[in-house]
């Protein structure tokens, strides 16, 4: 609001500060209000703060509720220049030794040696194949049937074998070698000339320099012995949950040792008691009292935070009747409450041995847990509105693929083998509301090869969620969504290639699982079944895998650290949590303060232009009557010149 000065230059007096001053002293109801607004924004702020402490504790609970934070793994090896060793959460615990008989080694090929490497051989062609895989004929003409143009032609066929001209003396090899390892994958490779027999004498005279070989682990000794061949040296599934990548051949037994590796566990259980602490420390120094400045914390007066505080502890510190009492509570793991602080002290050392002892049962004690009666419906997970107990889970429809029908089998030459040239190979599809054309290789394929080759061409254009599966119902293609659930469509739109694989052009929808649980109607997608709002079990999701209706009966436990989360949400949760209401009502009390202030200066100001109007008023009359006096004075003035002038004066 615009206000006018008055400058007193009248009566002499300060009007501006006398206003000023009067409208200070009518500022102490603003001044009382202002400070109060001062209080409730540092009570916010501390609200705030503590709000975001409270919601660090529980993100470090979500490591708490992951089944790999119990199961960590270390594998050590007892001759790491024979492999190495990598592990997951699923491998067993224990020492497996055995023999590295051999590596698997990929085929090398080599031709005599020729004193050109550039010099024509003669034109025809070559076919390669690997193990049972395509069989791919390239082409040689006068422009690439040299020693250098054949590797090139090689190369650039991409057939998985790579070619090289090597200089050996005063003459040049060419050498292939598979790209695959293992005794299946040799090449087959045959020549036929259009003239001579010059290429075909070349390839014909290669000798093997490598062959082709699996490797080889030998578990026990003597005529008993058990002797395994993989055609890989990354073996995964010799010791289940472990990862061998093998380096060369062993002279003797060698160990692998599977055992606990307790790290993560240790750091999210410290993590937890940190970030509780850090809340709770925070709320305490700014809610106490201090006897020597008698002065209290910003949040002293909130007591409500305190109680959710305390009601977070017990949760913590409470204990799981279901579980034995060595392992049900943070106190068997070397968790207490420090009397003095009230802070939640961690015993490493006692947590560390429990962990060495039973890190699974730790894991129990932390994660939510379900049990199933029968297999084909596994607990996924709970909700935080879930009851733990007892369900009835009644599944009336199981979740489907969509699956491509066929309009016939596969279309050979009438010898089992399936031709794919420049005129078949491009099939296109829509998958998902995705459009691909997918693109076969050139090559003569057995039907098991064909449908192999499709997957790949396919998948090379599909994300992860949107792949496909392909394999043979008999003679036939079938084509399927890896994935379950109404949300899976595929249709075949066209291409050359379909001329032989016959597969239907009308979309194919997969279906989502349906059923109940606790008798009432769940709600399905894909492979999950959830539980519906408003019941006990709300929330609770379970994995059905069954390819057909069953039933059974699944019975849930909430996990300690779904306990302390649940606790923890009543006071964070968006719009409804204590901590989040008491922000809000206060940031509501700082907006009202501010209108209430906002209103009160605008009375104040106008309470000034009516001073100043009043001040102006009074400087105007006396302004009058100064003009009024010097008048007086003037008229005086002359009647004393008069009388002077008549008295001859």
């Amino acid at each position: 609001m615009e206000t006018f000065r008055v400058q007193g230059l009248v009566s002499g007096i300060n009007s501006q500060d006398i206003i000023d001053a009067m409208i200070e002293v009518d500022r102490g109801a603003t001044r009382v209000l202002e400070g109060r607004k001062t209080t409730i924004e540092a009570r916010l702020e501390a609200v705030r703060g503590l709000n975001t402490r409270l919601l660090s504790a529980q993100l470090d609970l979500s490591e708490l509720k992951r089944a790999p934070t119990f199961a960590g793994r270390t594998a050590t090896v007892s001759d790491e220049a024979v492999l190495s060793a990598t592990v997951n959460s699923s491998a067993a615990p224990g020492t497996y030794s055995f023999k590295v008989l051999g590596r698997a080694t990929a085929e090398q090929r080599t031709t005599a040696v020729q004193a050109s490497a550039t010099a024509s051989i003669g034109s025809g062609s070559l076919t390669v194949q690997i193990g049972s895989g395509i069989s791919t004929e390239i082409a040689l003409t006068s422009a690439n049937n040299s020693l250098t143009g054949i590797a090139k032609a090689i190369n650039d066929a991409k057939v998985g074998v790579v070619a090289s001209v090597v200089l050996e003396g005063g003459g040049h090899r060419l050498i292939l070698q598979s790209q695959q390892t293992g005794g299946d994958n040799a090449i087959s490779l045959s020549a036929s000339d259009v003239s001579g027999t010059a290429l075909a004498d070349l390839v014909g005279g290669m000798t093997i320099i490598q062959a082709a070989a699996d490797a080889q682990l030998q578990l026990g000794s003597g005529p008993q012995a058990l002797t395994i061949s993989y055609a890989s040296n990354t073996v995964s599934d010799f010791i289940p949950g472990v990862t061998l990548n093998l380096t060369k051949a062993s002279t003797g037994p060698v160990t692998v040792t599977v055992g606990t590796d307790t790290t993560a566990a240790t750091e999210a259980i410290t993590s937890f008691v940190d970030s509780f602490n850090e809340a709770h420390r925070y709320l305490k120094a700014n809610s106490s009292y201090d006897p020597v400045t008698r002065q209290g914390g910003i949040l002293i007066s909130e007591s409500g935070l305190k109680a959710a505080i305390g009601r977070v502890m017990s949760a913590a510190m409470g204990a799981d009747n279901a579980l034995p009492s060595s392992m049900n509570t943070l106190a068997a793991l070397g968790v207490s409450i420090d009397r003095s602080s009230g802070e939640l002290v961690l015993d490493t050392a006692k947590l560390n041995a429990k962990l060495a002892e039973d890190p699974s049962a730790i894991g129990t004690l932390f994660r939510n847990t379900g049990t199933s009666t029968a297999p084909g419906a596994e607990f996924a997970f709970l909700g935080t509105a879930t009851v733990p107990g007892t369900y009835a889970v009644v599944v009336t429809q199981a979740a489907t693929q969509a699956q491509v029908g066929t309009t016939g089998d596969i279309t050979d030459d009438g010898g089992g083998n399936v031709v794919i040239g420049a005129g078949n190979k491009a099939l296109s599809l829509t998958i998902n509301n995705r459009n691909i054309t997918a693109t076969l290789a050139e090559g003569t394929y057995t039907r098991a090869a064909l449908a192999e080759q499709l997957q790949v061409a396919i998948n090379a254009h599909l994300p992860s969620g949107s792949q496909v599966t392909v394999g043979l119902d008999g003679d036939a293609l079938d084509l399927r969504s890896r994935g379950y659930g109404a949300n899976q469509l595929m249709k075949v739109t066209g291409g050359t290639a379909n001329a032989v694989l016959n597969l239907q052009t009308t979309q194919a929808t997969g279906g989502n699982v349906q059923g109940t649980i606790g008798g009432v109607a769940a709600t399905g997608a894909g492979q999950v079944l959830t539980a519906g709002a408003g019941t006990p079990a709300q929330g609770m999701a379970l994995l059905v895998s069954s390819g057909s209706p069953m039933s059974t009966t699944v019975t849930v436990r909430k996990g300690l650290a779904q306990r302390i989360e649940d606790t923890l949400r009543s006071m964070t949760q968006t719009e409804t949590g204590s901590v989040v209401q008491k922000e809000d009502q206060l940031k509501r009390s700082a907006a009202d303060m501010s209108t209430r202030i906002t209103a009160l200066d605008a009375r104040l100001e106008q309470r000034r232009s009516r001073y100043a109007s009043q001040f102006l008023a009074m400087e105007k009359l006396i302004a009058s009557f100064r003009s009024m006096e010097t008048a007086l004075q003037g008229q005086i003035s002359g009647f004393e010149n008069m009388s002077r002038a008549r008295s001859g004066g």
